[in-house]
């Protein structure tokens, strides 16, 4: 039986990330400014909380190489989202901050995730919307005490 359960979430995630992460077609990322790109965008965000940290702290909090990471950062650089200066304590470190497009399309980003959000939660009664939503909190906090 929990086998069967494992095979029914799976596939219903696997829907999911097709018609959210895959389909250009329904839901375009970023409201159709950037095709989707995980590590892109997990940059951007920790970026946008985190301004003028250096590559070390945003490889760690998302758990990426740093020469994974340097490749991130020099791609959001050249499409002009992110800025890279000197650290102000460290004249050998380099900070990250998002350009002003940088933080339009955090923005862009965010609009869309919620669009996302609320086209998952709209068929649910408002009774299930809190169940569901007390549901994944309890599976969000598995996962991150886990990672």
């Amino acid at each position: 039986m929990a086998n069967d359960h494992a095979a029914r979430l799976h596939s219903h995630i696997n829907s999911l990330i097709n018609l959210f992460l895959v389909n250009e077609q329904s839901f375009p990322s970023a409201q159709g400014r950037m095709r989707y790109s995980p590590l892109d965008f997990q940059t951007i965000r920790f970026v946008s909380t985190n301004p003028d940290c250096p590559a070390k702290a945003i490889a760690d909090a998302l758990g990426v190489a740093p020469t994974t990471l340097q490749s991130a950062l020099d791609r959001l650089i050249r499409k002009g989202y992110l800025e890279r200066g000197p650290h102000p304590q460290d004249g050998r470190a380099k900070v990250h901050r998002l350009t002003p497009d940088g933080l339009e399309l955090r923005a862009a980003i965010e609009a869309q995730d919620l669009e996302n959000m609320q086209f998952l939660l709209d068929p649910l009664t408002a009774r299930e919307r809190e169940t569901l939503l007390k549901i994944m909190e309890k599976v969000s906090a598995k996962v991150d005490a886990e990672a």
